[in-house]
């Protein structure tokens, strides 16, 4: 009579058994005689007895794991079997299989390098004298790094522009074999520190130098563009606007209309000199098109022109808590006798109900209760910031108020609204910045006009917001 349990043996398809909730795992049980019944299966906490399929014999029996199932958290969980053989002696065996579950996916995909030529290997051709070679890209932020055999002799920056380090000289070769091919690979390395490279053989054209030099330096645009003229467009507040490059070693220099908003490096590096600011343009023609030229001038006086249109595009640029497709009541006490905010902080002066005061107005003009004038001087630059450019210039945003007056003669209280149509910031040391807002008041119902300008005319309630 058979009274000896089966024993069993655990495998399983993952190759460290760490896993994730996107992996499917196929655990096998090899018994050591053929079983009764199907065996069952159990992962702590995760699966309980599930049937397990029989694989060519009722000595193997599979089981495939779905780990994202259960919704598993990340630990460690143990999976173990169970079930008779043919004689009824159960399994009581401790064969087990331990798996850790980390729902933190490890990046193991190496950048993509794009260089100058398609592929994973480039072959360039520089004359000689000449520093630039080519500018790589990758699909994903990455350090750039050399080696090779003539890696001594080139760089390549942050941004994967390659280059010499010291002009090129076809006459006196620096590279390992000293034949004018210099050779290297560029290396990307992401910040999982996986690695690709990307191989380039240089080679230097000889020139002629002891002819008189009449030829002017061609000039590449900083994206790459050819010709005598060239446009693009950038949004605001961005300074720098690229590199020029030209096919020798050249000087640079701007000309025109707007040459003067701007600066050239020795590198042929273009920077605005302040700004650019959409709302406020510096361009001659004050329309955000910034025309003007840069010329190559290379040593034997041999010059290049390209005439440049830089077009500036607006971006929005929300003070702080605005908040888009909303109306925000305006924090802040506004004392009625200087008629200024209370050094609101950042977290007072926006929020969703009002914080009102009272306080005269005085009329513009006589016979008119329009294009009031209402002093706020606040010595916080957030205060300034919370009625920036987007409020008053940005198509779709305005300061509105609203509020009720009393008539000083009549003592009628009217209903009155508005929007803030302009604004002026002075700077006024030490007491801060002084603003001044003009307000087009609409009053909701008729009621009687003052009598001449700067008198007062009314004192009441004002309460202002922004729309977006």
């Amino acid at each position: 009579m058979d009274t000896t349990p089966p024993t069993v043996v655990l495998t399983d398809t993952d190759a460290d058994n760490i896993v994730s909730a996107s992996d499917t795992v196929t655990i096998t049980a090899t018994f050591s005689e053929a079983m009764a019944a199907t065996p069952t299966l159990s992962i702590s906490g995760l699966v309980t007895n599930s049937l397990m399929s029989i694989s060519g014999s009722n000595t193997t029996w599979n089981y495939n794991w779905v780990v994202a199932t259960a919704s598993p958290t990340n630990g460690i969980y143990t999976a173990t079997v169970s079930g008779s053989d043919l004689a009824g002696n159960a399994y009581s065996g401790a064969d087990s299989i331990t798996f850790t579950i980390s729902n933190t996916l490890v990046d193991t995909t190496p950048p993509t390098i794009t260089g100058p030529t398609n592929g994973i290997h480039s072959d360039l051709n520089v004359v000689e004298n000449y520093i630039y070679v080519g500018t790589f890209a990758a699909n994903e932020t990455v350090s750039w790094t050399l080696s090779g055999s003539d890696q001594g002799d080139l760089e390549i920056n942050g941004f994967g522009y390659l280059s010499f380090s010291v002009p090129t000289d076809y006459e006196n070769p620096t590279d390992n074999n000293s034949d004018n091919l210099y050779e290297v690979i560029v290396q990307a390395t992401d910040s999982s520190n996986n690695l690709n490279t990307h191989s380039v053989s240089i080679t230097v054209v000889d020139i002629n130098e002891s002819s008189t030099d009449t030829t002017a330096p061609v000039i590449t645009g900083p994206s790459g563009q050819l010709g005598s003229a060239i446009s693009w467009s950038s949004t605001e507040n961005v300074s720098n606007q690229g590199s020029f490059q030209a096919d020798e070693i050249v000087s640079w220099s701007l000309s025109g209309s707007d040459a003067m908003d701007f600066t050239i490096t020795s590198t042929g590096t273009l920077v605005f000199s302040s700004g650019p600011d959409y709302e406020n343009p510096t361009d001659s023609d004050t329309n955000n098109v910034y025309e003007f030229s840069v010329t190559a001038t290379d040593a034997a006086g041999n010059s290049s022109v390209m005439n440049i249109t830089l077009s500036i595009t607006d971006v929005n640029e929300l003070a702080p808590n605005q908040i888009a497709g909303s109306s925000r009541w305006v924090y802040g006490v506004l004392n009625p006798a200087i008629k200024a905010f209370n050094n609101p902080t950042s977290t007072e002066y926006m929020g969703t109900d009002p914080i009102t005061a009272t306080f005269s107005m005085r009329p513009s003009t006589a016979g008119t209760f329009n294009s009031e004038t209402i002093i706020v001087r606040n010595s916080r630059t957030d205060l300034g910031a919370m009625f920036d450019e987007n409020v008053t210039n940005s198509p779709g945003q305005s300061m509105r108020f609203t509020g009720s007056v009393r008539n000083s003669s009549t003592g009628t209280v009217e209903l009155v609204s508005g929007v803030v149509n302009g604004i002026i910031v002075y700077r006024v040391p030490p007491m801060g910045y002084l603003y001044h807002f003009k307000l087009d008041v609409t009053p909701d119902s008729p009621f009687g006009n003052p009598a001449s300008a700067n008198t007062q005319w009314a004192t009441g309630i004002l309460k202002f917001y922004i729309t977006f």
